[in-house]
């Protein structure tokens, strides 16, 4: 795997830190993907990384990034010479790197959601569609279905490790504690609800992201017709998302 690690600072002792954070994070995975990523912690926030509806996010995992996108200072790095040197990008926030657990936790999320895009593809487009379709709901269609977030099985899975990563690093007591600060400062409502379930989580949970993913679709079954038109979408971007049966999703047996 060729894995690029950049902290940017004005500050080297800052850069060198949060650089080190993340080399501990990677050293807690033991095997990755072979691609080319791109781990870039920033120092300030980029709102076109962010997404619609998403204030409360602190970093992302981007399998296919278009760099036009990114900050003017991370292209320079992936696109040296005109053409990407890299084929992902794990991207943070200036705001998430400034606390050393936000970055451990944030960046083995992001670092779980690229082994499951390359280690188990199709659950992690199946995954996806159900991510795209729940945030494109409206509020009350959502409310009804009385799942959060952290519910959609790839999101557990990712929360699960960041968690395990973090107290593994910095101990149960002090990771426990960061928790309940983010619970309680909570940037919308969603964000506490998702903070909360984070607490909840059991770090030593042995997490089967395929049965989890057959348990959670049927509970999608009232809008199959949002799931075929987010997966139509999906389907022209990536070879996975053709390779998805909804019908057998749907029933359980996927």
């Amino acid at each position: 795997m060729s894995l690029t690690l950049i902290g940017k600072s004005a500050d080297e002792a800052v850069k060198a830190r949060r650089e080190s954070a993340g080399r501990n994070v990677i050293a807690s995975f033991e095997a990755l993907p072979d691609r080319r990523l791109l781990c870039f912690f920033d120092d300030e926030d980029w709102p076109l990384l962010r997404g619609r509806g998403m204030a409360a996010n602190r970093g992302a995992h981007f399998h296919s990034p278009r760099w036009a996108s990114t900050p003017y200072y991370v292209r320079g790095h992936a696109v040296p010479d005109g053409r990407p040197a890299f084929e992902e990008l794990i991207y943070l926030h200036g705001t998430t790197c400034s606390n050393d657990v936000s970055l451990t936790m944030t960046f083995a999320h992001e670092m779980q959601h690229f082994v499951q895009h390359s280690s188990a593809r199709l659950l992690w487009a199946a995954n996806t569609l159900a991510y795209a379709m729940l945030r494109n709901l409206e509020p009350d269609d959502f409310a009804a279905l009385g799942l959060r977030a952290c519910d959609i099985p790839f999101e557990c899975e990712a929360r699960i490790v960041a968690k395990r990563v973090a107290e593994k690093l910095f101990g149960q007591d002090f990771v426990r504690r960061h928790i309940e600060a983010k619970a309680a400062e909570h940037v919308t409502e969603q964000d506490a609800t998702d903070w909360n379930c984070i607490r909840d989580l059991s770090s030593s949970t042995r997490y089967d992201l395929a049965s989890e993913t057959r348990r959670f679709f049927p509970k999608l079954h009232r809008h199959n017709s949002e799931l075929e038109k987010a997966l139509r979408a999906l389907q022209l971007d990536d070879e996975a998302f053709r390779q998805i049966d909804l019908a057998v999703l749907l029933s359980g047996e996927g």
